[in-house]
């Protein structure tokens, strides 16, 4: 890789380190991000460096987004735009993503823009070393269904407190939940589909074993075969059809 991906993948780490993984009192004395720093070391972030003019990187991460990996990053130098235009721009993705355009719904997005506010949770002492002097934004694609159970966990332990008073946090928190929930409420739908269909097919297989029994308990009693055979008279026994025309 270049020095430049060296560069990053640093920065990236050590705000892993020194920003996400200690003690805040924002959140009520737990880290920022728990668990950000353990897929660090379970080598479970998968970094993507995206230098072209289009978001075809990110449709195709999503698409074959597998959990080999807990998080995929894609960082990105050109064209950045606004923080306004990313955020816009994740906050319809995840919509359509949830609606199926890309078939897997169980993924969301957040970003990362360089001229974002910062965030009030960012501690005043931590500094972190500049690896790069080009400026990137990052998007993160990770499991809609872990984030969402993680943070019910947290919700107990008083982590949002500070954190649903801002806004626009608590309207992303709110938004992510509400397409959590239907991504369940969908894979329930799925499985109930999936045990009607096993339903189906059992009677059917049961249906049809009745009929092949009572077929070679006929043959038995017959002294020559019938022309018209198992079709005819499977047809007319499900579905009632009696004009099917005989063979000679």
């Amino acid at each position: 890789s270049s020095e430049y991906e060296k560069g990053v993948i640093k920065e990236l780490k050590d705000w892993t380190h020194l920003g996400l993984n200690v003690p805040n009192e924002f959140f009520n004395g737990l880290p920022p991000c728990p668990f950000a720093r353990q897929a660090w070391l379970d080598n479970k972030v998968a970094i993507i460096f995206d230098d072209t003019n289009s978001w075809q990187c990110l449709y195709s991460s999503v698409s074959q987004f597998d959990d080999v990996y807990d998080m995929a990053v894609i960082v990105r130098k050109n064209p950045l735009g606004t923080p306004e235009d990313l955020h816009n721009y994740l906050g319809d993705m995840n919509r359509v993503i949830s609606e199926g355009m890309f078939i897997d719904k169980d993924i969301w997005l957040m970003g990362y823009h360089p001229d974002d506010e910062e965030a009030e949770f960012v501690a005043e002492d931590i500094e972190v070393e500049e690896m790069v002097d080009e400026p990137y934004l990052m998007v993160f694609i990770q499991r809609l269904s872990k984030i969402q159970e993680a943070a019910y966990k947290l919700v107990h332990k008083g982590y949002y407190e500070n954190y649903m008073s801002d806004e626009y946090f608590s309207e992303q928190y709110a938004k992510r939940e509400e397409y959590y929930l239907k991504l369940r409420r969908n894979e329930n739908a799925n499985e109930e589909e999936k045990a009607g269909q096993e339903r189906w097919r059992r009677s059917n297989e049961k249906a049809s074993s009745s009929t092949n029994e009572g077929r070679r308990s006929s043959e038995k009693e017959k002294t020559g075969p019938d022309a018209r055979g198992w079709f005819t008279e499977t047809n007319e026994k499900r579905w009632g059809h009696r004009d099917v025309a005989q063979t000679a």
